[in-house]
């Protein structure tokens, strides 16, 4: 994908040095990691998961917007969960994966719903829908 890149995960894989945008990374406000797997005991652990992260980058909000308001127009946000041993774990068992840019998107959609969502193919077809919005069609 074209466009400025800044990473998003608590780790990018040897080979990758992005700017990080701390302010979406899946930590809670200590630096704890806030994964699916802390919802299990939830009746539904996949809103609980997407209404904690949203809690967090609600708190955030000032710097996104200060972020948003001077992204360029094609930024494209990298994090690497698809290949994950979690991930992996989740395709195996349910046919899909969360990843918290499910959860970026849909934040980013709520502060401005002209912004135009694309996702690579790896979430496009097996990321597990927490909203009701769609990315775009990826034109190549």
């Amino acid at each position: 994908m074209n466009g400025e890149k800044y990473s998003v995960a608590r780790f990018q894989p040897a080979g990758f040095d992005y700017p990080v945008l701390k302010f979406f990374q899946p930590l809670d406000d200590k630096g704890k990691q806030i994964g699916l797997s802390d919802f299990n005991e939830c009746a539904h652990p996949h809103l609980a998961y997407r209404e904690a992260l949203m809690n967090i980058y609600l708190k955030r909000k000032i710097a996104v917007k200060k972020w948003l308001d001077n992204v360029e127009l094609k930024t494209v946000l990298c994090c690497w969960c698809p290949h994950t041993r979690k991930a992996q774990q989740q395709m195996n068992l349910h046919g899909n994966f969360v990843c918290h840019t499910e959860v970026i998107g849909g934040y980013l959609r709520t502060l401005n719903s002209n912004i135009k969502i694309v996702m690579d193919e790896d979430r496009l077809f097996h990321m597990r829908r927490l909203w009701t919005w769609r990315p775009e069609t990826l034109k190549i």
